[in-house]
């Protein structure tokens, strides 16, 4: 071997490390959906407006000729949503509470109506995240403190999580200690300083 390739398979190795994305540092979150008429109707190149409520930093965009509308790279918050278009009502969705990493989706109807008349819809959507199939939260530095971590093994506070199964010879483990056989243990969280 070279001296040549000996420097040049580490190089290609650290370029295609480089290159993967950085999941874990993601510090955006996005916000998309669809306008609809009240027929069920795209409507394309209603304009839209996502206003943060603790900066008031708006956003503006509109939708294209399939009604679907995005708002990237927003910074986590609650935000209100408008949308209108010229012989519809607007409508207003406020309190979107988004999260870091997080793709809220927010699908709006637009009624006929004058311009001058407003609809504005307060708490009713629920925060269910459809646009991709992953489970993220962060474990406060309180948990992690409290509970044992006999191997020190950072993927035990993923099973913390809603939605995480763990594996099936953990699952055996839990059961028995929960029919008796075994001691539980009872973990007390101090409040935060």
């Amino acid at each position: 071997m070279t001296a040549w390739s000996r420097l040049l398979i580490p190089a290609m190795f650290l370029a295609v490390l480089a290159s993967a994305p950085a999941t874990a540092q993601i510090r955006s979150a996005a916000i998309a959906g669809t306008v609809f008429d009240s027929s069920g109707a795209p409507v394309p190149e209603a304009e839209l407006v996502v206003v943060e409520q603790n900066t008031n930093a708006r956003y503006e965009s509109r939708t294209n000729a399939a009604g679907i509308f995005l708002f990237p790279y927003l910074s986590f918050g609650t935000y209100t949503l408008s949308a209108r278009r010229t012989g519809f009502q607007t409508v207003t969705r406020s309190d979107l509470v988004l999260s870091t990493a997080q793709t809220l989706r927010v699908d709006l109807t637009l009624q006929p109506g004058q311009v001058e008349t407003s609809v504005t819809v307060r708490g009713d959507l629920v925060n269910l995240q459809t646009e991709k199939a992953s489970v993220e939260n962060t474990v406060s530095r309180q948990v992690i403190e409290a509970i044992p971590n006999i191997n020190n093994n950072p993927l035990m506070y993923a099973t913390l999580q809603q939605g995480v199964i763990p594996r099936a010879a953990q699952v055996r483990t839990m059961a028995r200690t929960h029919s008796g056989s075994a001691p539980m243990a009872v973990v007390f969280i101090p409040p935060s300083r």
